[in-house]
């Protein structure tokens, strides 16, 4: 037990509510940062994109006009 808990990680849950996990100052440092869950896939590429993944572009009038 701490009298100063520090947040060494956030847990998120897709079917519930997620937690904090805590330790005191001294044990935190033992701790390796948490993985950022962006960096755990490749950048995503495609024959026809590059990787900025922009929007395309809106058409200036409906499809169905003439």
């Amino acid at each position: 037990m701490t009298d100063e808990p520090v947040v060494i990680h956030v847990v998120h849950a897709a079917t519930g509510p997620g937690f904090n996990v805590y330790a005191c100052p001294p044990c935190a440092t033992h701790y390796p940062p948490p993985a950022d869950p962006f960096g755990l896939f490749p950048p995503r590429t495609t024959p026809q994109t590059d990787t900025t993944h922009e929007a395309p572009a809106r058409p200036t009038h409906h499809p169905h006009e003439r």
